[in-house]
């Protein structure tokens, strides 16, 4: 879940792209965090500096990215891309490949007691109407969490929309990290007793 507190920002502006292609019905948003996906996030072969070498490549290396949704079993897909990549790969290919697991998914309940107590400290804080939208998003321990502490989870994301979550320039402005702070005691003071 997202809780917005700043302008919305199309999502194309942000990604600096001129067109985003989704599933008819699904907005970008859900489309990238809700919805399964294989992406390919890195590929290496053959010549890559400046200029053009006329090789044959003797390898290649590619990344993937997979991203599992509730109902999935994370270990249970990688073995079917596992065993899809290998069966498709011809005899004559050495193939090698390494794979590691971050968790599985979770779902949370946007419909919660707890969602409305927090949106009300937001309201509170920022003196404005909270947004907020089912939207998902790869934190391991939180389904960790989950399943230890037999709690409902809420996370609230409390950066710009602007901020270049990951990227070298990423950037958290003074507004936000003032609010988030406000926010936080607020919490922690309402959540004390």
């Amino acid at each position: 879940m997202n809780i917005a507190l700043s302008k919305i920002v199309p999502m194309e502006k942000l990604a600096d792209v001129q067109t985003l292609v989704t599933e008819e019905g699904i907005d970008a948003c859900s489309q990238i965090g809700l919805r399964p996906t294989i992406e390919v996030s890195g590929f290496s072969s053959g010549y890559t500096g400046n200029g053009f070498k006329n090789i044959v490549p003797g390898c290649a290396e590619a990344r993937l990215n997979v991203r599992t949704v509730h109902e999935q079993n994370t270990e249970n897909i990688l073995k079917e891309i596992e065993a899809f990549i290998r069966k498709e790969t011809p005899e004559h290919v050495k193939l090698t490949i390494e794979s590691e697991s971050h968790g599985d998914p979770i779902s949370l309940d946007i419909d919660h007691e707890i969602i409305h107590s927090i949106k009300g400290m937001l309201r509170d804080v920022y003196k404005k109407e909270v947004f907020h939208k089912h939207e998902g998003g790869s934190i391991p321990v939180v389904a960790e969490f989950s399943s230890i502490l037999k709690k409902p989870m809420a996370l609230v994301s409390l950066c710009n929309a602007d901020c270049n979550m990951h990227g070298v320039d990423e950037n958290f402005s003074l507004y936000h990290i003032e609010k988030a702070l406000a926010f936080v005691a607020k919490y922690w003071k309402s959540n004390s007793s």
